[in-house]
């Protein structure tokens, strides 16, 4: 005989049937971290490895991330394929107060304590910010050598530009950006006030904004004449117009590279958390951090003492929340706008669909999946999951791929942590319908959650949306719900047979 026991509870639920249903998109969850400042090792999956303080985060042609675990005074980076983490330059939790090992192996030399920047250039090569050493560092793919491009180790000033950039002195430069051909690489030159540049098939360096003297002044003025006030972030779009974090000014302003003319792009000068639905340049901010921008031209800020991922739409210049609400950690595999960050330091955005957060003092790197406005290689008719038996079959539906290569099909019990239990080829690029299937033969007791992570041919992926499915047997289930004051009803259906025990939460038997 069955015997089905209740548990009187005072809940709002949502019962999720056979067929599955979509629970949420663009949702947050860790990549990397465990939450503990430390380092635990190398070739393990990340996120079961420890960071310490991530600051600076670059992304690939491939996909790849790399992250400047800065108090492990080292460059980490995250395979996209396998999900393993390894270092690839310096000795983790191992610095020489600067930098040595200039042409070099990368993973023998050692950082500052201040290793603040990654950036990858389209050829793979990986440019390093050693704010503690006055340096910026590139590593060259293929051979692993690290060499100094700029600054003098252990020099801080400011000289040099129209210069060779190896002869210039920078002052604590703290982030990096590349503008889209790769030619030119801008450095927020943070304690200088300036913002600077390197052409790179030069080497000669120049200043692109600011004076060298603090302030906030300049607007709607050649940007060499204006003053910034500590910028720590940067960012460059499609057309090479330059995005600054200005710090301590509390704003991002924008310089237009075909004019020269710095304007500011959003905040008003004053710490504070305000304008969301409004335009960028009446809303506040608290110290603007990181900032990246995605292929339309928006612009996303860190917004580093607000705890939040902003968003500044580039056709309206309407500012948004996409990320974070307060101080603390929360969230992960849910809505990312409710989800709680803590410092983020810094953002990436990969194939226009991932945006990474370097949630800092939570010691985690985070991932917004499915932006707004993300164009998949793939186009996905359809995702659904039903029971068969004692089997989960997964059935989607493509109408059209673009250098796909494989799904990899992820489940969670919880729908926060996913694992991947199986992979499926794709059928490259096709504009002809296809179906998929795939049997999860040792599906859990209860409820199962799953997607999908579509990898392309070069690397990159993208996530589906998540479905989830019930495993009780839909036959002798059981469903209890209130209606209208009437006390809980309680429906078992005509086939259901068995002893039924209603039980309070003390443990009493109530209703037999």
């Amino acid at each position: 005989m069955k015997k089905l026991i209740i548990f009187i509870l005072m809940v709002v639920f949502t019962l999720i049937g056979k067929g599955g249903k979509d629970c949420h998109a663009q949702t947050i969850g860790t990549i990397a971290g465990t939450g503990v400042a430390g380092y635990n090792g190398d070739g393990i999956a990340a996120t079961i490895a420890q960071l310490n303080y991530p600051a600076g985060l670059g992304v690939d042609p491939s996909g790849n991330l790399y992250i400047a675990d800065m108090s492990n005074a080292c460059i980490r980076k995250i395979n996209v394929s396998t999900g393993l983490i390894s270092t690839i330059a310096g000795i983790p939790g191992n610095s020489s107060g600067w930098f040595t090992g200039n042409g070099g192996p990368a993973t023998s030399a050692r950082f500052s304590w201040y290793v603040l920047g990654a950036v990858a250039h389209p050829s793979g090569n990986i440019y390093i910010a050693d704010a503690g050493s006055n340096i910026i560092c590139m590593i060259t793919i293929g051979t692993g050598i690290i060499n100094i491009i700029a600054g003098i180790n252990g020099l801080a000033g400011s000289s040099g530009d129209g210069g060779a950039a190896t002869s210039a002195k920078l002052n604590y430069p703290v982030a990096m950006a590349l503008d889209a051909t790769g030619n030119i690489l801008y450095i927020a030159d943070c304690y200088n006030h300036k913002v600077r540049k390197i052409n790179i098939a030069t080497g000669i360096i120049s200043t692109v904004a600011g004076t060298g003297s603090a302030g906030s002044t300049g607007d709607g003025g050649q940007a060499i004449a204006a003053k910034l006030n500590y910028p720590v972030g940067l960012a460059v779009d499609a057309t090479g117009n330059v995005y600054i974090g200005d710090g301590v000014n509390n704003k991002v302003r924008k310089v237009t590279i075909a004019t020269g003319i710095i304007t500011t792009f959003a905040g008003t000068g004053i710490a504070g958390l305000s304008g969301d639905g409004g335009p960028a340049t009446s809303a506040t901010l608290n110290a603007p951090q990181g900032l990246a921008v995605d292929g339309s031209g928006s612009v996303f800020v860190a917004d580093m003492f607000n705890h939040r991922i902003r968003k500044i739409e580039s056709a309206t210049g309407i500012i948004t929340t996409v990320a974070g609400s307060t101080i603390g950690f929360s969230g992960d595999g849910g809505p990312a706008m409710t989800a709680k960050l803590n410092g983020p330091w810094s953002i990436a955005i990969q194939s226009d669909c991932n945006l990474f957060i370097a949630d800092q003092v939570n010691q985690r790197i985070r991932m917004v999946s499915e932006l707004p406005g993300c164009l998949l290689p793939v186009e996905l008719i359809s995702f659904e999951v039903e029971r068969k038996e004692n089997i989960n079959l997964l059935k989607w539906v493509t109408a059209s791929e673009l250098n796909s290569e494989s799904f990899f099909i992820e489940r969670s019990n919880d729908g926060k942590y996913f694992e991947e239990i199986g992979s499926i080829k794709a059928a490259g690029s096709s504009s002809t319908v296809h179906e998929y299937l795939f049997f999860d033969k040792q599906p859990g007791k209860y409820l199962e959650y799953y997607r999908l992570k579509q990898t392309d041919t070069d690397g990159t992926y993208a996530y589906s949306k998540v479905i989830a499915i019930e495993a009780v047997d839909q036959a002798s289930s059981c469903f209890v719900y209130t209606e209208g004051g009437k006390g809980f009803i309680l429906n078992c259906g005509n086939s259901f047979a068995g002893e039924i025990q209603v039980v309070s939460m003390e443990g009493s038997i109530v209703k037999k």
